[in-house]
């Protein structure tokens, strides 16, 4: 039988501030100096209350009427401002109560440190992440996924001794139909990336040749592929903020798993996936959900991502505050921020955000003991 798994990615990106120091270093408290904290939490706001409140609501309805199965991919900073909203902790915990959504592990802070060896520095992020979910849910993740679903061998060796038995990971050209069994006996599960862009990037397109997307249709595609499991990975605010509920992606949504079981196809979670028949096979290699030329293409983004790493061992011989800022400001967000595609001016971008790194090292230098 056919099987489908659908992961809401929940993420609320804390952007840098412009910061174009006219007299000096300032000793103002550096976290509302840096970071644009009311821009985060009004993005935050809307999502909750247009996206995330009613979804919820509705998966819970899904999930008692028709044994609907979800699973939910939330950051470090959507967990913390999570805390602060008791209706949607509590709506979240609603649905992990049911025993059909499945919580998936990550990095706590969205950074690269999956990069540098040793590996010090990503596996605390992982450990604070799991953390996370236990203090909030009561919630032990078994399946992983990185930064961008950024996977290849020692990131794989890494996760398996965390405890973690499957990873997501971007397909990148590899056959989706597939979980690849590692060597190291985890399962890299892909995603299918055209699936997943429909619901989140082209559903609300006019242009889009197959506009409108109705869950039949949706249903159909996936009951016609050559796969035995296809997974969606999804941004969860693409229901009601990214595509408004006048677009119809509430109704979609509230389809999908009549549709899917009308045409013989079964919801799981990445746990089933060693329920369910699968083809493995040896699997190694590199891979990203997003292109890395938009996170370190050019130089500006690499002098960037240098400075900033460069200070590790001087950095945690501070304050723990001042190793969260630290981690802060090396997000992909921070990063893409300062591609040369974006909207505003990359460069005097790149130039606000160093001139915010000199004043932060500054202080950790003077910190210091």
């Amino acid at each position: 039988m056919r099987s489908v798994c659908i992961i809401f990615e929940m993420r609320q990106p804390l952007p840098l501030r412009w910061y174009w120091p006219k007299e000096g270093y300032r000793e103002a408290d550096p976290y509302p100096l840096y970071f644009d904290v009311e821009r985060q939490r009004g993005s935050f706001e809307k999502r909750v209350n247009r996206s995330y409140l009613p979804s919820n609501e509705l998966l819970l309805d899904l999930i008692e009427k028709q044994d609907a199965k979800f699973s939910l991919s939330m950051t470090g900073n959507f967990l913390e401002l999570c805390a602060e909203n008791k209706e949607l902790t509590g709506s979240l915990k609603s649905l992990v109560d049911t025993g059909n959504v499945e919580l998936i592990g990550k990095p706590y802070y969205e950074t690269l440190a999956c990069f540098p060896e040793p590996m010090w520095e990503f596996m605390v992020n992982v450990i604070l992440h799991k953390d996370a979910l236990l203090d909030m849910f009561g919630y032990v993740p078994a399946t992983f996924a990185n930064t961008g679903l950024i996977f290849n061998e020692k990131i794989c060796k890494a996760v398996k001794g965390l405890g973690f038995s499957r990873a997501l990971i971007h397909c990148n050209g590899l056959d989706s139909r597939f979980g690849y069994l590692t060597g190291d006996d985890l399962i890299a599960i892909p995603v299918h990336k055209n699936l997943s862009s429909d619901i989140e990037s082209r559903f609300s397109d006019r242009k889009w040749e197959d506009y409108p997307l109705k869950a039949d249709k949706y249903a159909g595609w996936i009951a016609k592929m050559d796969a035995e499991i296809t997974t969606i990975y999804v941004d969860y605010g693409s229901f009601g903020y990214r595509h408004d509920r006048d677009t119809g992606i509430f109704k979609f949504l509230a389809s999908l798993p009549g549709e899917f079981e009308r045409h013989g196809i079964r919801m799981i979670t990445p746990a089933e996936y060693e329920a369910v028949e699968a083809e493995y096979s040896e699997f190694y290699t590199a891979v990203s959900r997003y292109p890395m030329d938009d996170i370190l293409g050019n130089h500006m983004q690499n002098l960037y991502y240098c400075e900033v790493t460069s200070i590790e061992d001087k950095v945690k011989k501070c304050p723990e505050w001042y190793v969260d800022i630290w981690r802060r400001l090396q997000t992909i967000d921070v990063l893409m921020d300062m591609k040369e595609t974006m909207p505003w001016y990359p460069w005097d971008k790149t130039v606000s955000n160093l001139l915010l790194f000199s004043d932060f090292k500054r202080r950790v230098i003077e910190a210091m003991p």
